[in-house]
């Protein structure tokens, strides 16, 4: 696992490079099981996501996922930087709400959230099948 150390560097590096300001902070999130880790990165109120992953096995194939289904016209989050060297991947927050949690908070609007969620899944698949042989998830 990469030390937090090396995780402020990278990032303090990175905003330098783009010419905002280091002044940042760091979360960890909760992670998925494996021996990645992922951080919110709040730098004057706007928020990265990104992902550590020392051996960069996990993590290897998301830009290429990431490009083909960009290019599909779906949403997914732009990537800022991509670091393979040292295992760090930041992109764009898209937050963090669940599905669920919106239901419960206006039960009224289930159908609509319903309805939206079933429309984007369906055109994912849509769009992405059958997936071209030259990407990593074939």
């Amino acid at each position: 696992m990469t030390n937090q150390k090396s995780i402020q560097n990278w990032i303090s590096n990175w905003l330098s490079s783009q010419r905002l300001s280091t002044d940042f902070s760091i979360q960890l999130l909760l992670g998925d099981g494996s021996n990645r880790s992922f951080y919110r990165v709040v730098v004057n109120e706007k928020t990265y996501i990104l992902v550590s992953d020392p051996n960069w096995v996990q993590t290897q194939d998301y830009p290429a996922h990431q490009l083909f289904l960009e290019g599909l016209g779906l949403p997914v989050p732009q990537f800022l930087a991509v670091d393979s060297k040292n295992g760090f991947l930041l992109m764009q927050d898209l937050g963090d709400d669940l599905l669920q949690l919106r239901i419960q908070t206006a039960p009224e609007k289930k159908l609509t959230w319903l309805d939206t969620a079933t429309r984007l899944l369906a055109d994912l698949h849509g769009k992405s099948f059958p997936v071209p042989s030259n990407l990593p998830v074939a």
